[in-house]
Formats: C-alpha cells, structure tokens, sequence
C-alpha cells in the first residue's frame, strides 16, 4: 500500500518547466491555412523555410495547418478557430484561404501566397494596407504564357482545354486567355471547378469537344492535388502545361512558373520579421525572382509525343 500512495503521489505531483524552458501550449501559434493539404511531406518544405529562421515547431513555435479538405465552405471556419485559438501569425494559400483569414481578424498578422491585385485582396503591392502582407503569384502574366509553352512543345496541337479553379476571382484571366489562343491560333474550352470529385468529369468533357492539350491554371487546389490530377491526365492521356515543378513530376507534361523553395522562402521571412516585431502593412508584398520551365519526358514516352530538342535545351530541368 506504501507503494501504491507513493506513484499516486508522484503522477499528481505538477510538471514544472525547466527555468528557461516553455511548455508547448504557451509556444506562439503559427497557423497554416489551406484548401488542402499535399499528399506528401504536407508542411515540411515551409517548415524547412521557418527553421531557416530559427523557427523551429515545439522549440520556437508551435505550427498547425487547418486544411479544408478542398471544400471552401469550411475555409470561414477554419479561419474563426485560429483566431479563437490565440494565433500570432496566420499563413493563407489561395485565395479562399486569404479571404477568410482577413473576415475572421484585422489584427492578427497574415501572410498570404495569393492574386492580391487580381484578386482584390490589396490595392498596392508596395503599399499593402491592414494585416495583410505575402507574395504573389503573377497570375495574369504566367497562365497566358502556359498556353505559349504547350504550343511550343506541341506545334501541331490547336485545341486546348483550359482547367480552371471556380473560387478564383480574376476579371481579367479570361480575357487574357482568350488573348493568347487567338495569337497562337489555338481555340479554347474552359471548365471551371470547386473540388476534387469534378476533375475527372472536367478532364473526360475537354477531351470529348476534341481538347488535345490542357492548360491547368494557378490554383492551391490543383497545386496540392497534384497525384490525383495527375493520375487523371495519364488515364485519360492528355498533355497539360501546370504550374509547379512537383505537378509535372506528378503527371503534367511540363510546368511553368515559380519554384515552391522560393515562394516557400518568402512566406518565411515575411514570418520571420513579423515575429521579431514588424508591422505586416509595413512589409511590401513581394513576387518571385525565378521562373522555371521543367519538361517530363517520361510522361511525353507515355503520350507517344516527340518533345523539340529546343524545348529540351531550353528547359530548367527535365525530368527522365
């Protein structure tokens, strides 16, 4: 019985932290907002990125990503539960994600990857105004170029299904769209979608109006269901132009755009000197330096395509 009272005393007993040490419920929150979390390594790149910064999660910081599981209705939310939650900073992709955090507080600091101007999100780049800051992603100049790149690498190809992220607010990408195809002497067919399920029936639609060829949009939707999408593409054996280089890994032909290091970089030091104490309306909202074109040659073999040798040489990197 003595020893019985003795571990009872010992599991009641309080936990003290060593001086200097914080427990993990008082560490700040960093709160991940998304649609959707990737299927592989989901967090670890930003995480990486933060450590860089010597944000470290349960040392420096605790870091959670809320994820929609692709349906933009819960993003509200999502967004309402960090902020009950105490959240220091609250990272945004997309621009679901984006709106929703700047509903749920105009105080806690956000740093978004989005459209800002396309979207309606900040009125200047340079000026952002609130507790929004972030980077952007250069919609209006890079999916015009993908349709350029597709008849690049596929000169003979005159048809094109555009695939498209209903929830994106952009006046001005169709237009822009419609521009190029009518240069490149490409039609067009775009077909817009909110989630997962629609893909395949969005892929099989193209392909029946005669779509040779897809353009996939800027979109976090498409970015972080890139194994399903490209499983899709493969099945129904079409070639796409994407936007990141870990979707044509995944099964587009080729990609155009940033690299996920770099934006993953930004979001991170824009963190970083928020963390150390700056204002987010005070940090510029910034682009990306580098654009990539990576090229699949695997998937191209599958498809039964021959890729120019141009193409191949002027490709960032290609993929065997």
């Amino acid at each position: 019985m003595r020893w019985f009272a003795v571990i009872v005393s010992l599991l009641l007993w309080p936990v003290v932290p060593v001086q200097g040490q914080t427990l993990p419920e008082k560490l700040p929150l960093i709160g991940w907002l998304r649609i959707a979390v990737p299927e592989e390594l989901p967090g670890k790149p930003l995480l990486d990125a933060l450590a860089a910064h010597g944000l470290t999660d349960g040392h420096t910081m605790r870091f959670e990503i809320r994820s929609a599981e692709g349906r933009t209705e819960r993003m509200p939310e999502l967004a309402q539960a960090l902020v009950r939650d105490g959240a220091k900073i609250i990272i945004a992709f997309g621009p679901d994600a984006t709106r929703a955090a700047i509903a749920a507080s105009n105080a806690i600091p956000i740093v978004a990857v989005s459209a800002f101007i396309e979207e309606g999100l900040a009125g200047s780049l340079a000026r952002p105004a609130g507790n929004l800051t972030g980077v952007s992603i250069l919609v209006n100049e890079l999916d015009p170029k993908k349709l350029e790149v597709l008849k690049e690498l596929l000169p003979a190809f005159s048809s094109a299904g555009v695939l498209n992220d209903a929830s994106t607010r952009i006046p001005e990408r169709p237009g822009a769209m419609a521009a190029a195809a009518k240069h490149l002497g490409i039609s067009l067919m775009t077909v817009d979608v909110t989630a997962p399920p629609e893909f395949e029936a969005a892929l099989a639609a193209m392909v029946r109006a005669g779509s040779t060829a897809v353009a996939i949009n800027a979109s976090t939707l498409f970015a972080t269901t890139r194994r399903q999408l490209g499983e899709l593409l493969r099945k129904h054996r079409v070639p796409a132009v994407c936007q990141w280089r870990e979707m044509t890994e995944a099964g587009c032909l080729a990609s155009y755009g940033p690299t996920q290091k770099e934006m993953f970089e930004l979001v991170a030091n824009h963190v970083a000197r928020i963390m150390a104490g700056a204002a987010p309306n005070s940090l510029p909202i910034v682009q990306p330096r580098y654009i990539e074109l990576v090229i699949n040659l695997k998937v191209a073999r599958e498809l039964g395509l021959t890729i120019p040798q141009r193409m191949i040489e002027r490709a960032d990197e290609v993929i065997e």
